[in-house]
């Protein structure tokens, strides 16, 4: 069954390390095997994601760091 918040926050988390987009794909998105169309949709989000952290000054916390787990 496709989670689309779990996977989501794997991005986040990701992202919150340090990961690249090329990392995201290679290491969360490829394996998961989702299919074309929610593969390309996560990978459009982790993009997004990732120019938005990459945006925000160095200290700020994600907007997104409710999300991620304790």
């Amino acid at each position: 069954m496709f989670r689309q918040g779990e996977h989501r926050r794997q991005i986040d988390a990701a992202i919150a390390d340090g990961k690249s987009l090329d990392e995201i794909e290679r290491t969360l998105l490829d394996p998961a095997n989702l299919g074309d169309e929610l593969s390309s949709a996560l990978w459009l989000y982790a993009m997004g994601a990732l120019e938005r952290a990459q945006a925000r000054p160095p200290n700020a916390a994600s907007p997104n760091i409710h999300l991620l787990p304790a």
